[in-house]
């Protein structure tokens, strides 16, 4: 390439030189045609020099710049390496926390200590949890009649689902659900009536929930209750029940110890404003002391905010719904902004349904602690004498 190059700058030269030496020659000005030539090879052979040196430099240049890429993607190639082996060691660190934290959490669930309560069971009786294999366990289509019949003999035996926080290792409180059985002996665990709307058993279930929820923490918990709260679902159904609201308000009001023991869950739709119908029912559970948490939600930022001054503790948010996973509207927040908001409005978030080691390792880098779901336990019931001892409070 620079012999080439030069070749065609020498020719070039020659051929400016030798048309003034012909033309002089043609006109009899020998003398000045020569000088005139010498002049402009002289010009040309320095161009072509300053030509030469410029390529060097750019050649040099060139070499230079590829040799530092070279280093620059050696160095790159060894810092993934290593990024990717630090990545896998976190992943493979936190599901054997996963790990062990299950473990705990069984060892938890089988010692739950029991209040002292004067000639009451003595201090080394413990709750004990009856785990609930997944053979057992088959959702009746219909837990109507169970349900009614439960509520009727008023024995409803009810299951707790740890609410797990990873950065301690624990459990830092309980869902309630209910446990059916049919005929057969199986068990179907259930938390709220979901589309149950005619006559009064959501809400007669639902004040039940509570009812049995208040025992718990009162007998069982004792002092742990406020940092273990229990979570009992509601819904519409008992907000519009004049009597079962009544009724959960005054067990509040006589009972001031039970308002950070005992956490009633609330649909997003019914918390956010945008149905104000159930307005004057919030306003009795916030006078009453009652501390609420959300499930789901729709809206931004300013929306979440508004959310503390109905005394709402937490927000309960599906893992697929953290991850992105579900379908949004374009007002909707994805899922890092969701927890930004929440931290922002100073509320906790809960993740529920966690199924996975990945779904856990993404919840956490997201810089969630709490969460829920069959990767940590199921509803477990608790045993018979337990929930005798707990209907003779």
């Amino acid at each position: 390439m620079k012999k080439a190059m030069v070749t065609v700058l020498l020719l070039a030269a020659a051929l400016l030189a030798a048309a003034p030496v012909q033309a002089a020659i043609a006109d009899t000005l020998a003398p000045a045609g020569i000088a005139l030539s010498v002049l402009l090879s002289g010009a040309a052979l320095a161009a072509c020099i300053y030509c030469v040196v410029r390529v060097r430099q750019l050649v040099s240049e060139h070499h230079a710049f590829m040799q530092s890429v070279d280093k620059a993607l050696r160095e790159y190639s060894a810092q993934a390496d290593t990024s990717a082996a630090t990545i896998n060691d976190l992943a493979s660190g936190a599901r054997a926390a996963v790990n062990q934290l299950s473990n705990r959490l069984v060892e938890q669930l089988d010692k739950l200590p029991v209040a002292h309560d004067g000639a009451s069971a003595p201090a080394t009786n413990v709750i004990s949890i009856a785990p609930v294999t997944a053979d057992t366990k088959q959702a009746a289509r219909n837990p109507r009649k169970a349900l009614e019949e439960a509520l009727a003999s008023g024995s409803l035996p009810i299951a707790l689902e740890p609410v797990v926080s990873v950065s301690k290792a624990e459990a830092t409180g309980f869902n309630v659900h209910a446990a059916l059985s049919d005929s057969a002996g199986q068990i179907q665990f259930l938390r709220r009536m979901e589309g149950e709307t005619k006559g009064g058993l959501p809400a007669r279930f639902e004040l039940e929930m509570i009812r049995q929820a208040a025992r718990v923490c009162r007998r069982q918990l004792s002092g742990e209750a406020p940092s273990m709260p229990l979570q009992v679902a509601i819904s519409k159904a008992l907000l519009r029940d004049t009597a079962t609201l009544d009724e959960t308000c005054r067990l509040y009001a006589s009972q001031p110890a039970l308002c950070p023991s005992l956490i009633l869950s609330l649909p997003v739709h019914i918390l956010n404003g945008a149905n104000d119908s159930f307005h004057d029912a919030l306003d009795r559970l916030q006078a009453a002391g009652v501390r609420l948490a959300c499930e789901g939600w729709r809206g931004n930022h300013l929306a979440m905010a508004k959310l503390a001054g109905r005394n709402v503790a937490a927000i309960r948010l599906t893992t697929d719904r953290l991850l992105d996973r579900e379908k949004l509207r374009d007002s909707d927040l994805p899922g890092q902004s969701l927890c930004e908001a929440a931290e922002l409005a100073g509320l906790d978030i809960i993740a529920t349904g966690v199924r996975s080691d990945e779904d856990t390792v993404s919840l956490i880098d997201m810089g969630i602690d709490r969460m829920c779901g069959p990767r940590f336990s199921e509803p477990r019931l608790l045993r018979e004498e337990t929930g005798a001892r707990l209907r003779q409070v």
